[in-house]
């Protein structure tokens, strides 16, 4: 019995199972700069600006909770006429700033700020808990998308799951 062996093959093998290894390493690379990289979002800001007033402005709104109301038009918006000032987002929360967008503001000439979840969703005043709570969803719809995605794109085909897909992302 004359066995050959074709050594083409085998080297073709060895060849094949280093690249698998090799896509293998770089995608899991890739998950953890994707997972150290996504931090950025739950980033809270250093720095902020509050109106010298805003303490007054916010005792007189509450006063006069009807100050814009139907049975008065005639009175105008109590506005803030105080300069900018340095503040701790400790100050905003504990006097409820958060809730007036005209007496508070993100110091954007800060080297480190950057405009994230934090500011977007008005997370500023939220515990900690709950702006990972958000991160930690969104890396879970990314892991399930993993394994709903591929199988549809083999039953329906590439084009429509992209189109699914981007009009998902639009939405969300």
């Amino acid at each position: 019995m004359n066995k050959t062996i074709d050594h083409r093959n085998g080297q073709f093998g060895n060849i094949f199972q280093k690249i698998i290894v090799i896509c293998a390493i770089s995608s899991i690379m890739t998950g953890f700069v994707i997972l150290g990289g996504i931090s950025f979002l739950e980033k809270v800001p250093n720095k902020f600006e509050c109106r010298s007033d805003s303490l007054g402005v916010i005792h007189q709104r509450n006063q006069n909770m009807s100050h814009v109301s139907a049975k008065h038009p005639h009175l105008e918006p109590i506005k803030p006429l105080g300069d900018w000032k340095q503040c701790s987002q400790q100050f905003i929360c504990k006097n409820n700033l958060n809730l007036y967008k005209d007496l508070f503001r993100f110091d954007q000439t800060d080297p480190e700020y950057i405009d994230n979840w934090i500011q977007k969703f008005d997370l500023l005043c939220k515990p900690q808990e709950y702006i990972g709570l958000i991160g930690s969803c969104y890396l879970v719809g990314m892991f399930i998308g993993y394994f709903i995605l591929p199988p549809n794109s083999d039953t329906y085909g590439r084009r429509p799951t992209f189109i699914v897909t981007m009009i998902l992302s639009t939405i969300a």
